[in-house]
């Protein structure tokens, strides 16, 4: 009412219309298990159920795809965390666990969505799958008075089938 502020306008584009929905069900487990005195391990597993569905439209704007199941995914995610105390002051750990990224609704889609902000013109592409990454992590660590702690780490990570944007 007071016409301050920025905003930005656009015209409706059957292009730029989708809907999409997700389903995931998970279940984690894990346990700690002392292996020495000085060696612990905490061992996990996710299995994760991942539904995306999607309803899109063409350049013409006739519906393409409605509510269509475009990804169906079951995975297991395991990891493993080994905690071996070098003192009473200091540890050694090593940890392992695998993780995903899956594509978002505008990414796994058939959209082309015009952000006036970059004047850039978004593709989506249909055809994603997620990234699956392998984490492996090595730290020292050691502990000081008053909750003090200081740590020098390492890390990987080995990515499968990485999202990422492109420019054309």
């Amino acid at each position: 009412n007071n016409q301050k502020g920025t905003f930005a306008e656009g015209n409706f584009e059957p292009t730029n219309t989708f809907d999409a929905s997700q389903n995931i069900a998970a279940v984690y487990a894990s346990e700690e298990f002392q292996i020495t005195d000085r060696l612990k391990s905490i061992i996990g597993l996710r299995f994760e159920k991942f539904d995306l569905y999607y309803t899109g439209t063409n350049n013409q704007g006739d519906v393409v795809l409605d509510n269509e199941k475009i990804l169906d995914k079951a995975d297991l995610f395991p990891s493993a965390n080994f905690i071996y105390a070098l003192s009473d002051e200091s540890n050694l750990r090593l940890d392992y666990g695998r993780t995903t990224a899956r594509p978002s609704f505008k990414e796994a889609s058939i959209t082309q969505i015009f952000d006036p902000l970059s004047s850039t013109t978004f593709n989506g592409n249909i055809d994603l799958q997620p990234t699956y990454v392998d984490n492996l992590d090595l730290r020292w660590e050691t502990f000081g008075d008053k909750a003090q702690m200081f740590a020098i780490s390492a890390f990987y990570k080995n990515f499968k089938d990485p999202i990422e944007l492109s420019y054309f």
